[in-house]
């Protein structure tokens, strides 16, 4: 419990991932990927109105993650185990580029509500939603997982 009577540079922060807000790590405000080049430095062209946390945030942990067939498999082996086809509605927390949620949705889940704290991201497993055609039964809550509340997972459910 954090006490009132600490100064505010006492208390203690909580981790935000990089793009959950509109600054970067050092307070300044987002820059895209091919901002950060000289002009005779060749830049994908898919890579340069990118936000660079986002190439940063994948090129750092998430392209590795997403390549990992062991991890992935035993993923897959959990959630098979544990959806019921129709039935489940399964929660993920930090979807990334949404590959669980996805994944899940194809083993059975009745819905997925899929939560994502940087703002790059969220908007990247959307994406990967509507172009695997499975945005009808993922709904992606942009936001920090100990923000969000239970108000809000309930609508992205349908229950009210």
């Amino acid at each position: 419990e954090i006490s009132q009577e600490m100064e505010p540079e006492e208390q203690p922060r909580h981790f935000r991932p990089p793009g959950s807000g509109g600054h970067d790590r050092n307070g300044e405000a987002r820059r895209n990927f091919g901002e950060d080049f000289e002009d005779h430095f060749w830049v994908p062209p898919r890579l340069a109105d990118k936000p660079c946390d986002l190439v940063e945030a994948v090129n750092d942990f998430h392209y590795a993650m997403i390549n990992d067939q062991p991890r992935n498999e035993f993923y897959y082996e959990c959630l098979q185990r544990a959806i019921i086809p129709g039935v489940s509605i399964v929660l993920e927390i930090g979807t990334g580029s949404g590959v669980l949620a996805m994944l899940a949705v194809r083993l059975g889940a009745r819905r997925v509500v899929a939560i994502e704290a940087s703002t790059n991201l969220a908007e990247l497993a959307k994406k990967n939603f509507e172009e695997n055609g499975l945005s009808e039964k993922i709904e992606i809550i942009m936001g920090m997982s100990t923000e969000i509340s239970s108000e809000q997972v309930k609508k992205a459910v349908g229950v009210q």
